[in-house]
């Protein structure tokens, strides 16, 4: 059995193998397969935006599909991941911006997906088109400190001597209620 460009399977003989196969291997290889077919045109992987298998896994799970697992004995393909810093950056940047757009696009999952979803693949969605936004966080605690320290600011506040029992009590009360609950956990069990 062999694939043509119409997606029809045709058998064929094995003097035809070594042709054959070459041409199936440059038909595959022109990722032209899914052209003016009805799964390319409607259902494939759709390639409004950067990320496209999260935006296509989106917008078929809003039209009703269910995801299965599949786990081959034999993995199907193997990739292979960045090896150095700069492409780690570049493939980071990729992904980040195909998230934002996707978010900041009308297909935003908290609009677009609230009604066609359950709630819980909304959240699940929406946690990862929120991503690029996490980075905000961690260039400010980059950045600051050392601004801080530059300028002579201080980050934290000055310790006042007549704060530090009160601290240690909360401390330790804390440390043996932890202390109480394994105690009275491990008499149960």
């Amino acid at each position: 059995m062999s694939v043509n460009p119409s997606n029809q399977h045709k058998t064929t003989t094995k003097r035809d193998r070594s042709s054959q196969g070459q041409k199936q291997a440059q038909f595959l290889a022109s990722c032209a397969y899914e052209k003016h077919t009805f799964w390319g045109e409607q259902k494939g992987f759709l390639y409004h935006s950067v990320m496209e298998d999260y935006f296509t896994g989106f917008i078929l799970h809003c039209q009703g599909w269910t995801s299965v697992l599949c786990n081959p004995s034999m993995p199907a393909f193997m990739g292979n991941a960045t090896t150095n810093l700069n492409d780690t950056l570049v493939q980071g940047i990729r992904w980040n911006s195909g998230l934002l757009e996707v978010t900041l696009s009308r297909f935003c999952p908290f609009i677009y997906g609230l009604s066609r979803m359950s709630l819980l693949q909304t959240m699940c969605y929406g946690y990862f088109s929120l991503q690029p936004f996490y980075s905000l966080p961690v260039w400010c605690l980059a950045v600051l400190p050392q601004l801080c320290l530059l300028n002579d600011i201080p980050i934290y506040p000055k310790v006042i001597t007549y704060t530090i029992p009160y601290v240690s009590l909360c401390f330790r009360t804390s440390f043996l209620k932890s202390i109480g609950l394994v105690l009275m956990l491990s008499f149960q069990y």
